[in-house]
């Protein structure tokens, strides 16, 4: 049986005589899944990494999270919302049984260089980081931008603003660093 419109002959995969596989490229001669040696599983393919970046990630999101929300609390467990000023007790939940209480990012997550900053972010209700996320020049965007105004001055707030537009990336050093600074 002919594979290709050619004149040259296809040679089969050198692994037996009686393989009917045609060599893969690169492979030396052999179908992929019978080259010798290098295809066969490394110790470190073994046994996956223990944690991934997005692992990190996540753990550092919950730490720092975690960190503001008992910032921005009064003694008696409430927050009051930085965009609605409404009070919710941390321990509220919605219809859905989510917490209400969030930690709200004035610069979207997505900017690393922000992300764990302190002056970015700020306790919040759901209601409102949602709306942030949907309208980002809303109602609750012009009231949370008004509140860093007010408490750490026009021009830091410009400089959040801009720093939007920079490519940023984080490391698995620097998100280790933040998990155990706000661990504590």
């Amino acid at each position: 049986m002919k594979r290709y419109n050619s004149t040259i002959k296809q040679k089969r995969c050198k692994c037996s005589g009686s393989c009917d596989k045609y060599p893969t490229m690169g492979y030396k001669g052999y179908y992929i899944k019978h080259f010798p040696g290098e295809l066969e599983e490394k110790e470190s393919d073994k046994y996956p990494k223990s944690k991934l970046k997005s692992d990190y990630i996540k753990m550092a999101d919950i730490a720092f999270g975690n960190w503001i929300k008992k910032r921005d609390l009064d003694s008696q467990g409430n927050v009051n919302c930085v965009c609605c000023f409404r009070t919710f007790n941390k321990k509220d939940k919605d219809v859905s049984g989510s917490y209400i209480v969030q930690c709200l990012h004035f610069v979207p997550r997505g900017v690393y260089s922000l992300r764990y900053s302190e002056i970015n972010c700020h306790a919040g209700c759901s209601t409102c980081n949602l709306d942030m996320h949907l309208e980002p020049n809303g109602l609750a965007y012009k009231r949370f931008r008004a509140f860093l105004v007010n408490s750490v001055g026009e021009e830091e707030v410009d400089k959040m603003e801009l720093e939007k537009r920079n490519i940023n990336k984080i490391t698995e050093a620097q998100l280790k660093k933040i998990i155990e600074k706000y661990k504590k």
